[in-house]
């Protein structure tokens, strides 16, 4: 199977501006966390499971440098809505991470019809 390259572009949700508490350490009443991190953790542990070292897996925020590296991306980010899944190289979907949408795509690239 060839390597399929899956990035997520996320944000980091900032501490509350009602409390001094960082969300790291769980103590904010109002709950804020990096749940775009968390659900692209969770889905890349789900499609390393189902296809091994046949995924390259990335997660950017796009809050830091590091979205420098993507100017293709940075370029249209302002028409999606985070996070946007990205399949080695294209747009895939936005709004939301779905494992099933992701394997569909993969599914598709390694066995078109």
């Amino acid at each position: 199977m060839e390597k399929v390259t899956v990035t997520i572009f996320g944000a980091y949700a900032p501490p509350c501006s009602d409390c001094d508490t960082e969300p790291v350490t769980g103590g904010c009443s109002c709950g804020t966390i990096d749940i775009m991190k968390k659900e692209a953790e969770h889905l890349k542990k789900l499609l390393k499971g189902k296809y091994g070292e046949s995924i390259e897996f990335n997660y950017v925020d796009v809050g830091t440098e590091e979205i420098k590296n993507y100017p293709e991306i940075e370029g249209i980010l302002e028409n999606f809505q985070l996070p946007l899944t990205v399949l080695d190289g294209k747009p895939l979907l936005h709004g939301g991470i779905s494992f099933k949408k992701v394997t569909e795509a993969i599914n598709q690239q390694i066995n078109p019809q």
